[in-house]
């Protein structure tokens, strides 16, 4: 919920739609909390599964992708661990790198830093398929509904982000 919240607020600061409900101050302020707050749970997340009792996972197994062997995947006969699981892994990653390059090089490296945001998206679709095939919470359900509907409106606000980086590409032509 903190992901779908920060990235369709970010997306709303690039649009100016985030601007009609807050201040700008006040909105790069909550961005960065809801941000680091993010970075927390993920922390959390992670380190609770080494605690799991129902899947015993191993520090290695949380840090390196495909080394777990919960819920295997097979696709044309090549077995690849734990697809979902090493998607939640990548996901960890993405997330170290949009959120320590935002509170380190935002403003000393910033094109650095808008290319390294950038993965923040590359991010959302990691978590939304690690969280649909893997998140016990989502299997059916209301929370099923609205982690979909959460996605589909990740979706519609990024076309709404690259039909704006369009039209402002074309306006400087």
């Amino acid at each position: 919920l903190l992901l779908i919240i920060l990235i369709i607020l970010g997306i709303g600061l690039i649009t100016g739609y985030t601007y009609r409900l807050m201040e700008p101050v006040t909105a790069w302020a909550v961005h960065r909390a809801l941000g680091i707050a993010l970075g927390v749970s993920i922390l959390i997340h992670v380190f609770s599964l080494l605690f799991d009792k129902f899947i015993h996972f191993s520090i290695l197994q949380l840090l390196v992708p495909f080394m777990s062997h919960y819920k295997p995947v097979t696709i044309g006969g090549v077995h690849l661990g734990s697809l979902y699981v090493a998607l939640g892994v990548l996901a960890f990653y993405a997330a170290g790198i949009v959120i320590i390059s935002s509170l380190v090089w935002k403003d000393k490296k910033p094109a650095t830093w808008r290319l390294l945001h950038y993965t923040g998206y590359l991010l959302v679709l990691l978590v939304f398929l690690h969280g649909l095939y893997l998140g016990t919470d989502l299997k059916r359900g209301v929370l099923r509904v609205i982690w979909l509907f959460g996605g589909v409106v990740i979706l519609v606000s990024i076309i709404f982000r690259l039909r704006r980086a369009r039209t402002t590409t074309n306006d400087q032509k």
